[in-house]
Order: structure tokens, then sequence, then C-alpha cells
């Protein structure tokens, strides 16, 4: 692919299993359309993470990525004591997060304003969400790919401004529908990009220590050269 951003409509949190794609066939992609907060109602919801016969995630799956991102961040010895959790649609991680982190206090930021009001979450944008405050571990996984390229750029902006300890970070990237996606459970409706198009937006405000954690420049947790995938020249002094 050489466009820097190719539209897409994939599934979402779905990137485990290899798609066969010539024993299950798939729709064609459809001209891409902006998501809404209408896009994400209750059918969205049941479609994809309640029915057992079409969801793409599993309430134990994000249970065991919830452990995946305390461990990292119990073993960097990373106080946590705020956590903010963008898109975190029905909650699937907070109370394994909290779990492990029992005094941290969790804040859920929502677009979709039935899961505001269905489960209390903030209703807003990871694009202009301002609380005047930062958090010491950030989760932002599978949302940017349905936001377009200019309000994804921002948003990565402001995850940088809000994140001053460990962003565990994930998005669908081309690469992902290409290789990875399970094309029958998708919802076909995301803008997907590059992988390295998160990579440039990422590397300077975060080191990359792999496994879609990102630890803030200066945060109070160290890494050892070969913990990190990627490391700026200018921070090497080369």
């Amino acid at each position: 692919m050489t466009s820097d951003e190719v539209s897409l409509y994939c599934g979402r949190r779905l990137r485990a299993a290899l798609c066969a794609s010539a024993r299950f066939p798939y729709p064609a992609p459809v001209p891409p359309r902006d998501a809404s907060t209408e896009q994400f109602g209750a059918d969205f919801y049941r479609r994809f993470y309640l029915n057992p016969r079409t969801r793409v995630v599993t309430r134990r799956d994000m249970a065991r990525r919830a452990d995946l991102v305390a461990a990292f961040v119990r073993h960097g010895q990373l106080p946590v004591r705020t956590i903010l959790d963008v898109g975190c649609g029905l909650g699937l991680m907070r109370n394994q997060l909290l779990k492990h982190f029992p005094r941290a206090r969790y804040t859920g930021l929502e677009v979709s304003p039935y899961l505001c009001e269905k489960h209390g979450w903030i209703q807003g944008s990871v694009a202009t969400f301002d609380p005047g405050r930062t958090y010491d571990l950030v989760v932002c996984y599978d949302v940017m790919q349905y936001l377009e390229a200019r309000p994804a750029a921002a948003a990565l902006r402001n995850l940088a401004r809000l994140c001053v300890g460990v962003l565990h970070f994930g998005a669908l990237t081309i690469e992902d529908w290409e290789l990875y996606c399970d094309k029958r459970r998708t919802d076909r409706n995301v803008h997907a990009r590059p992988a390295e198009w998160y990579r440039r937006r990422l590397a300077r405000p975060f080191i990359n220590a792999g496994s879609g954690m990102f630890v803030r420049r200066g945060a109070p947790l160290h890494l050892w050269e070969l913990d990190q995938v990627e490391v700026l020249r200018s921070r090497r002094g080369e």
C-alpha cells in the first residue's frame, strides 16, 4: 500500500486469529463513512461484544489484556493512582485493572451516549478531552481507527498530554487487516492506516516498549536499551 491512509471497513478489537479468506468469503468494502455517536448504540455492542456467535472479543480476552498491562506497570514499579480508559466501551478491563490497582481512581471515557447513560462513563472524544489533570496509566485500545486522520492525530497529541506514565495503545492497521483480521466478524466501518503512521506520531513523546506499551518520556520507569523497540537517535546522542 502506498497511500498514507486507506479507509477500510474492518472489524473492531480482533487481531488474534488468522483470516482464512479462501475458505470464508467476506463482503467487499463499501464507500467509507464517518463514525458517529449514533453508530455505537445498543445494536453495535450486542453484535460485536455480547452475541457469542458474532462477538469479536470476550470478557476473558480483555481481562488477560488487563493482566498484561498490570504486569508491565508493576514490573516497572510505576505507582498507579489514576487510570484513564479511552473508549472503554462496556468496561471490560475496568474490574481487572482495579483488582491489580485497588487504590487507583478509574475514569472511563466513551463517545457513545448509550453507554455513558448505561454505565456512567464520561462522554467525550479523546481528541478534545481536557479534564485538567493527568493520568499515571492510560489505555487506548482499538479506538483510533474510528477517527479520520486529522482528529486521530489530534488524539495522539492529547494522549501525550494526558499520560505521565504508561500508555497501552492499540489500533487496527492496514497490516492487521491484510494479515490477521477475521473478516467475517468485522463491522467494516473504520479508517485503517499503516502502523508506521502511529509509530511516527508516538515516537517523540513515548518510548515504545513493545506489546502495545508506550512509556512517557520522563516517567519514573526505567527501560534498558533492549527493552525498547525504537530509540530516537537524538536521545542516544548519535
